[in-house]
Formats: C-alpha cells, sequence, structure tokens
C-alpha cells in the first residue's frame, strides 16, 4: 500500500510504501461516515510488530477516504475479507497445547501391569 502521512492534516511527510500481509491482518472495517463523507477504513493486525513503519493509532491503521473513493473502499474492505475467509480456511488447524490434552490430576491414572 502507499500512504501519506501528514503532519496536523498540512504538512507532507512524502508518499511512502508498506506491505502488510493478509496473514496479519486481525480484521478490516469499513466506517460509512455521514451522506459518504468521512468515510474510512481500519484495519487491525494480529502483532503490533507488523505495523512497523505504518502510521497507527493504539494498533489500528486509519485510511481516510474522499467522497469519490466511497464505494472503491467499501467494495475494496469486502473483497479483502472474503480474501482473509479463503486464506484462513486453507490454513492448517491450530495445534492443541499438550497440556490441554494431558489432565493434572492423576486420581484416574492407573499402574500399568507387567
Amino acid at each position: 500500500m502507499e500512504f501519506e502521512a501528514k503532519l496536523f492534516g498540512l504538512i507532507s511527510d512524502g508518499v511512502k510504501e508498506a506491505r502488510l500481509p493478509i496473514s496479519e491482518i486481525l480484521d478490516v472495517k469499513f466506517k460509512k461516515g455521514i451522506f459518504k463523507r468521512g468515510a474510512k477504513i481500519e484495519v487491525r493486525t494480529s502483532s503490533l510488530a507488523a505495523m512497523a513503519g505504518i502510521p497507527n493509532e493504539q494498533g489500528k491503521l486509519t485510511l481516510k477516504l474522499t467522497r469519490d473513493d466511497f464505494e472503491r473502499g467499501r467494495d475494496a474492505v469486502l473483497q479483502l475479507q472474503r480474501d482473509m475467509g479463503t486464506t484462513a480456511a486453507q490454513l492448517p488447524p491450530t495445534h492443541t497445547p499438550v497440556s490441554v490434552l494431558f489432565d493434572e490430576s492423576e486420581e484416574e491414572t492407573k499402574e500399568l501391569k507387567d
């Protein structure tokens, strides 16, 4: 993604590029605003390390949209949510921790006989 960070909404730091893998994205939300004004996309990641080099607030990336980009932004979020669902379905199941497999009580434990 390419982005432009502005200090106080006025002073530009220039256009920068950052990559954020789908596997690192926890969720994506599209916020409509009022009459297509103030629309924004909010992205949260599963780790703060994924946000390194990207301007964020409390681990959340907020992309402000112009009125002209309203439909494209909404469609992009829907497509990304579909892609995230497909990616999650293709991942192998999570491993069950060994501590869950074995109960710590030894009441039912029986000694093996020779």
